[in-house]
């Protein structure tokens, strides 16, 4: 009997070391597979005024018709607003490359994702065609390297990452409400009927998204439904009129101190949750969606705060919406997306080319890292707030920065976003926010 279970212990250690070398083979064999030493499929090089603006437009209609909808509905997306996507992806992350193809019944997308692998730089070039169908979305094929996924296992898998990157649950109830795909002359369309939970689990997807990402930041609910109770009370006390940013940003600190010093909350976590909350009481349409379960009732019935930089409206919007933004994503979205807004404004019909609103989108930057990146410097804003917070302490002069230049004026006078110029206009604003009291911490 003895000898028996040895021989059955040998067995199974043998069976054991040779699926951990098949394992290991195999691993070792699909990284070779997987992974170039060059990107295959590039991106435009250029976001030009024209790629910007409708890739804002694009996002801004699809983001408002998901949102908000209730039956379903056709979601429709041409090629070049999909082109222009790609490439403001690129522009934020530089990692990412890719183009897409629509033709009379399949959509051919193509991507090139840098990773970096014990120092080497490689490249995951990954190519998919998405057939017409009229239930959901098929893929012909999916190419991973020299790796080829065979229709069915594509759709396998592709669907399998959805569900988690959004939730098992989140992108099944997604993918099951995806139906009648087509495509016709360079445009895809889809019908999408949405789940119960469309607006619920948005939150959560979000927070998946940016985990998959290393940008992870775990929303409290409480304290910001906590902060926003505090904002929506004092909007009330308060005159309806022009109010200055730094009002509500001295009362939001001077509370995250009092809760950090007489409860024990963490300096850091408390400015992002009231900061963050603020950013809902301002666009309450676009970020509370990022906050699971947040009961918005109360602000809905106060109507809209109204906050000025500079006596500005749309500078105030400007730095909340980056505050937000680099709490969202921590590191380089909201500089890309504030330029892009102004590259945008270069267009007819658009405002003009703003250097001080690129001024306020920078200030906001500043004003989140030095209120959430480490709890020293969050620590510090909130003694600061206590004896003083003036819009000085907080956003750099704007007198002399190029405002209101339409597009020509804008490229006869800078070229690009990319030039030396342009660039040295940057490096003044910078130089200006040293300055300042609050956001020169983090020079």
């Amino acid at each position: 009997m003895r000898r028996f279970t040895r021989n059955i212990l040998k067995w199974i250690l043998k069976l054991g070391l040779l699926l951990f070398v098949v394992v290991s083979l195999s691993s070792i064999i699909f990284f070779f597979l997987a992974f170039e030493t060059a990107p295959r499929h590039a991106s435009e090089q250029t976001v030009s005024a024209s790629y910007a603006q409708k890739a804002s437009q694009f996002l801004k209609r699809v983001s408002k018709q998901v949102l908000n909808v209730r039956k379903t509905i056709t979601i429709s997306a041409s090629e070049e607003e999909l082109k222009s996507v790609l490439a403001l992806t690129n522009r934020t992350y530089s990692s990412i490359t890719g183009d897409v193809l629509v033709e009379d019944a399949s959509a051919t997308f193509k991507f090139s994702i840098k990773v970096i692998l014990l120092g080497q730089a490689l490249y995951a070039n990954t190519s998919g065609q998405l057939n017409a169908s009229s239930d959901g979305l098929h893929w012909n094929e999916i190419n991973l390297g020299k790796i080829t996924l065979s229709d069915s296992i594509a759709d396998f898998a592709f669907n399998n990452i959805v569900k988690l990157a959004l939730g098992r649950d989140y992108g099944q109830n997604i993918l099951l409400g995806i139906s009648n795909v087509r495509m016709d002359e360079q445009q895809i369309q889809l019908d999408f009927g949405p789940p119960k939970s469309l607006k619920q689990g948005f939150a959560d997807a979000a927070q998946n998204l940016s985990a998959y990402s290393g940008k992870s930041i775990s929303f409290n609910t409480a304290r910001i439904q906590f902060y926003l109770e505090f904002l929506v009370d004092m909007m009330r006390a308060l005159p309806r009129e022009k109010t200055s940013l730094t009002v509500y940003l001295k009362a939001l600190l001077e509370k995250t101190r009092e809760q950090t010093q007489n409860y024990g909350f963490i300096a850091e976590q408390e400015n992002l949750s009231a900061l963050f909350a603020l950013a809902v009481q301002v666009e309450p349409g676009v970020f509370r969606h990022f906050v699971a379960n947040l009961n918005v009732r109360r602000l809905n019935a106060s109507g809209t705060v109204i906050l000025t930089l500079a006596n500005r409206q749309d500078l105030a919007k400007h730095f909340v919406y980056s505050v937000a933004l680099h709490i969202l994503a921590k590191k380089g979205v909201s500089f890309s997306l504030g330029e892009i807004k102004e590259v945008i404004d270069t267009q007819k019909g658009g405002s003009g080319f703003s250097f001080s609103d690129i001024a306020a989108d920078r200030a906001g930057i500043r004003f989140a890292e030095v209120a959430i990146d480490n709890n020293f410097s969050a620590q510090l804003l909130q003694e600061y707030s206590v004896i003083k917070l003036t819009e000085h302490d907080i956003f750099p002069p704007i007198k002399n920065l190029p405002d209101g230049l339409n597009q020509r004026q804008f490229r006869e006078k800078f070229g690009d976003i990319n030039s030396a110029k342009y660039q040295a206009v940057l490096d003044e604003i910078d130089n200006r926010m040293n300055h300042t009291a609050v956001l020169g911490i983090v020079r």
